[in-house]
This record gives C-alpha cells, structure tokens and sequence, in this order.
C-alpha cells in the first residue's frame, strides 16, 4: 500500500507540472501592439516676466492605444487582463520632480527648461515598486485590457516650464521620454518595448515687436490743409486726423507706449512745437501739433507712458490722432511739421 501511494504521488506530481508547462506555452499566443507617439511641443516666447515655474507654450497630447490578440489566457482568476506598463524613463529634473499637481518632470537640452509629463486617466509617476515600470525600475502603470475588451487608451500630456535662467534658442527633440510595455499578472513578467513616447524640437524666442508698414521704423502721418481762420485762438484745435500704428509682437508681452521729441511745447497736452526747417521754408506761426490716444486725450510726453496691456497674438493696432493747435496769439499762414519718437517697451 505505501509503494502505490507513492507512485500515486509522483503522477500527480508530475500531471501538475504538466499543466504549467501548458499554461506557460499558452500565454505566449498572447501579443499587444502599439504605435509610437510624439509630442509636439510647439515653440514660444520668452519675455522678462516670465517666471520661475511658468509654462513655455501650450500643453500638447498624444494619445497612445494598445491592441491585444490571444486573450483569454485561460478561464482561471489569472489571464483576463493584461497591464500596460511606462518605463525606461528619460533623466528627470529631480530638481523639480514630482511637480505640483503630479506627473514627471523630464531635463531637456536647454537650461532652465524642463518638460513636464501628465497623463489621464492614470497620473504618470516614476516610482520605483515592485509592479511600476518593468523589472522594478521607475515607471507606473497607465492602463489594463481585460477580455473581453482587446484594446485601450491613455492620453500623455506634456508642456516645457521655465525651471531656471533661460536664453532664446532650441530644445532639442527627445527621442526617448519614454516606453511601453505589458504583462499578465501571475503569468508572464514584462514584455520587451512594444512603442516609445519622444517629442519633437521646439524654438524658444525672446519677446519682440516691430512696426508694420514703416520704413525703417517711420511712420508719417498727414494733415489737412486749414485756413488761419480755422484757428481761433490760443488752446483752439483744427483738422483733426485720426492715424493707427501697427505692430507685430510676441503674444503676451507687456507693452508699454511712450513719447518723446525734441520739440515739445507742452508735455502734458502732447503738443509739439512746428520744426524751424520745415519743408526748407518759413513754417507757420504759433502752430503746433497735439498728438491724441483718442480725439479727445492728449498723448502726453511723459516717461510713465501709456499701458497697452499684453499683446494679442497677431498684430496690434493702436489708434492715435493728430491735429493743429495753436499756440500763440497770432497764427501765420506756412507749413506745420513735428516730430515724435514713439517708444515701445515690451517684457
């Protein structure tokens, strides 16, 4: 009797090793697939009130979606689902890492540039455990397929944030945040690559502007022909004439414009004295010209300035006007000519 249970045993013994070794062959006919994904990080401005911790562009997705065949495993508890794993993670800002809110904080080619990387519905996280990325290395876990569903979705979000002193000029693309792989819990351990997260290059520019429809960045307005009569006495206006300047900057730069001249006859009324040399004869007298931010606010000649606010994205047109204004008693008739240095400060 003891020599049969033995025997018994080592049969069932040798059965249960059987089964595994048909289990093992069969979570091999198991295979995901996965298309590589790219961020497109788009270029930005740098201008001087950028801060530590501001983002550098708008955030951009990529969508990445895995496809299994061969599931079910078996019809065991193990072999319904299949986990996607993110591992094989770029060099991180740790620094910076994990950033407010959650995610990763990847380095860049550039100084004081750092990417940061989210993701939905499963926060990105470079933690390093037993089941994050593959072989316990830092990654985390974005998503699972369980049959009879044979394929999903995550969304990987990223953005450059200015992290330090930045100069204008390339982040260079990565072309490894980031890769994927999957494994069946209590079965197979991870998968080799099956796809990579990179980003392409983006241009980081310093805030600017420059005048539309100038010559080298002049700009002449013209006035009306007037008789003398037109003017009535000192402080009395004619002909006035509305006038835009234009300008192409950076989108959200703080502008700032001001206005100066070496003919000013009354700073807080933005009123200029007419040239001596106008046009190489006499000028008229006691004729000036009062430049206005509308047809009834003066421009004045101040250091303070006018605010503009941010610039939009695009051109920025800002409406002034002009018109004569005498400035003495009595008004002869010849050519009014002045001029101004309008000064854009953007930061």
């Amino acid at each position: 009797m003891t020599r049969v249970a033995r025997r018994l045993a080592l049969l069932a013994l040798v059965l249960l090793c059987l089964g595994w070794a048909q289990g093992a062959l069969a979570a091999g006919n198991v295979r995901c697939t996965s298309s590589n994904a790219v961020l497109d990080l788009p270029d930005a401005t740098i201008s001087t009130n950028t801060q530590v911790g501001d983002p550098l562009g708008p955030p951009v997705q990529a969508t990445v979606t895995v496809t299994c065949t061969g599931l079910p495993y078996d019809n065991s508890t193990f072999g319904q689902t299949v986990t996607v794993q993110a591992g094989n993670l770029y060099t991180r800002d740790t620094a910076n890492d994990p950033p407010t809110g959650g995610g990763i904080m990847f380095k860049t080619s550039r100084a004081g540039v750092s990417l940061k990387v989210t993701a939905s519905p499963i926060q990105a996280s470079d933690n390093s455990c037993l089941r994050c990325g593959p072989g316990q290395t830092p990654g985390w876990e974005p998503a699972t397929i369980t049959y009879p569903a044979s394929s999903t979705s995550f969304t990987i979000t990223g953005q450059l944030i200015k992290t330090g002193t930045i100069t204008a000029g390339t982040v260079n693309a990565n072309s490894t945040v980031m890769q994927f792989y999957y494994y069946i819990y209590g079965i197979t351990a991870s998968s080799g690559a099956i796809s990579t997260l990179s980003t392409n290059s983006a241009v980081l520019s310093s805030a600017s502007c420059a005048l539309n429809g100038g010559d080298d960045n002049t700009f002449t307005v013209t006035l009306p022909t007037i008789s003398t009569s037109a003017l009535r006495g000192t402080g009395s206006v004619a002909g006035l004439t509305p006038f835009n300047l234009s300008y192409q900057c950076s989108s959200g730069s703080k502008l700032t414009m001001t206005m100066a001249s070496a003919t000013v006859f009354n700073a807080a009324n933005g009123v200029l004295s007419s040239s001596s040399s106008c046009s190489g004869t006499t000028p008229a007298g006691n004729v000036g010209v009062q430049v206005l931010q509308s047809p009834t606010t003066p421009m004045p000649f101040t250091t303070t300035g006018q605010s503009l606010g941010n610039s939009p994205n695009g051109t920025l047109t800002i409406p002034y006007y002009a018109q004569y204004y005498q400035t003495g008693t009595n008004v002869t008739a010849g050519p009014v000519c002045a001029t101004a240095t309008f000064t854009m400060t953007y930061k």
